[in-house]
């Protein structure tokens, strides 16, 4: 855990380095824009959404396999994130750097992963966006609002100018430990539900807090949580005490319960592809 917390930083460092920039910064792969835009953005992200309606299934992961019919729609809407003007008002702006990160996450997986032949499963078991391939966060750049970013600078830079935690249980980062891909795009009109949705059922999934009793009365509590709480603390009040009372504050009420009183702990992170192939 450790080992890939050091690694995050990392990256983290270089993607506020290298992630904003007119152009491609030097060592960097342009991911081409594509070409045509049949229409403009609209607020509801529909083409984003017809890709996450045919490809995602909330909250167990994305059928990347089957994203393949839908790549000319992808490309549709990165050609529309390239040339878009950006929504007025924080809610409209949170939705679009949301969408942006998922959909070019998505798409650079696409572009990355090895030819599966007839079997995806199997081509794709050790596949990670952290081991795999390297500066999958900052070697990449794409256009988006006219600008040249990569993935790292989306989350480093736009979406923190913003100032909203919940957004660590949104954006996804294409590995098994990370809060699963919401099979709705995002949208300043429904962003506050949609966010506490997100963050509500990451709370509620004991994969990602798994509290367990303590002591030989067992009256005490654990509380073993997904390590982003601790990679991003900072964003949750910079303390073990902030993290919880977060945690407390998007919990059911006996959930809640045990979660206050409970001693923090910080797990491993499951950094394998999120591959989950929907029935055809």
């Amino acid at each position: 855990m450790l080992r890939n917390f050091r690694h995050l930083c990392v990256l983290v460092a270089c993607g506020l380095s290298l992630g904003l920039a007119v152009g491609p910064a030097a060592g960097q792969e342009r991911r081409p824009t594509p070409a045509s835009v049949p229409v403009a953005l609209d607020q509801d992200h529909r083409l984003w959404q017809q890709v996450l309606s045919a490809a995602v299934s909330f909250p167990h992961g994305v059928d990347y396999a089957g994203l393949s019919a839908q790549r000319e729609t992808l490309d549709q809407y990165r050609a529309q994130l390239a040339q878009a003007q950006l929504p007025e008002g924080r809610p409209g702006q949170l939705a679009f750097w949301i969408n942006a990160y998922n959909a070019l996450t998505v798409d650079l997986v696409l572009h990355l992963l090895p030819d599966p032949g007839d079997n995806a499963a199997a081509a794709w078991k050790d596949f990670s966006v952290l081991t795999s391939v390297e500066g999958f966060w900052t070697n990449y750049a794409y256009e988006v609002a006219g600008e040249w970013l990569t993935i790292d600078a989306i989350q480093k830079v736009k979406l923190a100018a913003l100032k909203e935690p919940r957004i660590h249980f949104a954006i996804n980062c294409a590995s098994v430990s990370c809060p699963p891909l919401l099979d709705q795009a995002f949208t300043g009109e429904r962003l506050e539900q949609q966010l506490d949705r997100v963050t509500r059922a990451f709370v509620a999934d004991t994969a990602q807090v798994q509290v367990e009793s303590t002591g030989w009365t067992g009256r005490g509590r654990r509380a073993t949580l997904n390590p982003l709480m601790q990679w991003y603390r900072d964003d949750f009040g910079g303390s073990d005490d902030g993290v919880r009372k977060f945690l407390v504050r998007h919990a059911s009420p006996e959930r809640a319960a045990d979660l206050s009183r409970a001693e923090l702990a910080y797990g491993a992170y499951d950094w394998k592809l999120n591959f989950f192939p929907k029935p055809r």
